[in-house]
């Protein structure tokens, strides 16, 4: 069985790939290691997603603290998927899980792996 992402989940996995690159790129320069910090506090973030545990550890924080805002301020590239995550955790908290902050789903549950048979 599949197992199924929760947006807060997506969001929260999202800019991590972004980091990778960025990590990759600065690679034997001074903000590497920076970077890579950055690369683990998401990974922090979206282990945080998918235990439930999220909203406790940002905590009268937001995500820019927890992943440095110095770095933030740097990376101007991660901001869309930073306001993603923040936009998407602030609709959990309303109670409105059921669509992505950045707009590419119109809500519904993620597939699960099984498909409906075709209606005639």
């Amino acid at each position: 069985m599949a197992t199924q992402r929760s947006l807060l989940e997506h969001a929260a996995g999202k800019p991590i790939s972004a980091v990778q690159r960025e990590w990759h790129a600065e690679l034997g320069a001074p903000g590497a290691a920076a970077s890579e910090h950055v690369m683990h506090a998401f990974h922090d973030l979206l282990n945080a997603a998918k235990d439930g545990s999220l909203h406790m550890m940002l905590r009268n924080t937001c995500i820019s603290d927890v992943i440095g805002r110095a770095w933030t301020a740097q990376h101007l590239t991660m901001q869309p998927a930073i306001e993603a995550l923040g936009e998407q955790l602030k609709r959990v908290a309303a109670g409105d899980a059921s669509a992505p902050a950045d707009g590419t789903d119109r809500g519904g549950s993620a597939p699960t792996g099984r498909r409906r048979p075709y209606e005639s």
